[in-house]
């Protein structure tokens, strides 16, 4: 297996110094960059896709995405069409998709309630691997809710996405799942 070697970007720099940054960890041997998102400072999809378009072999991921900010199906939508802009290299996805439970003080501080956060990544991570299939989705749980779901690609590979998830585990239950 070859050795994965990765860069963890947050907001400490300006954005055009993140973008050469990647540039550079890819002429390095570097294989992936983890986008932060966490404190309501970047947007990890906007960074991560400005990461993709910029580089050719380094595979891109959320460093983690709060579960309690967008529903299943919007982040499998936006996951898709990270997965179509960003190709594959060596048969693998150049995306990631790291989500987390959040934390406190922020997520009760923007009406989050982190109630049960194991079941609720649980949830978020079946609902997700179902939407990935392309296949229509039926998924009733305590917090996710999905009635014929189906991620509508109109023009563009319609194939399974085949998109990693990873868990910012926050407990032993967390990291078990």
């Amino acid at each position: 297996m070859t050795q994965r070697m990765a860069l963890y970007m947050q907001d400490k720099h300006n954005i055009q110094y993140e973008l050469e940054m990647a540039k550079y960890a890819e002429e390095r041997g570097f294989s992936e960059i983890w986008q932060a998102d966490t404190r309501l400072a970047r947007d990890c999809v906007v960074l991560m896709s400005a990461f993709l378009t910029n580089t050719k072999n380094l595979r891109i991921g959320s460093g983690v995405l709060p579960i309690w900010t967008r529903n299943p199906a919007v982040i499998a939508a936006t996951w898709s069409t990270m997965w179509e802009l960003a190709g594959k290299v060596d048969g693998k996805s150049r995306v990631m998709l790291g989500l987390g439970a959040w934390w406190e003080p922020i997520a009760s501080r923007v009406g989050a309630n982190r109630r049960k956060p194991l079941q609720a990544m649980r949830e978020h991570v079946e609902a997700l691997r179902l939407l990935f299939s392309m296949e229509e989705v039926s998924y009733h749980g305590d917090f996710v809710t999905l009635d014929r779901v189906r991620l509508d690609v109109a023009y563009g590979d319609q194939s399974v996405r085949d998109i990693p998830i990873y868990i910012g585990a926050t407990g032993d239950k967390m990291l078990e799942l």
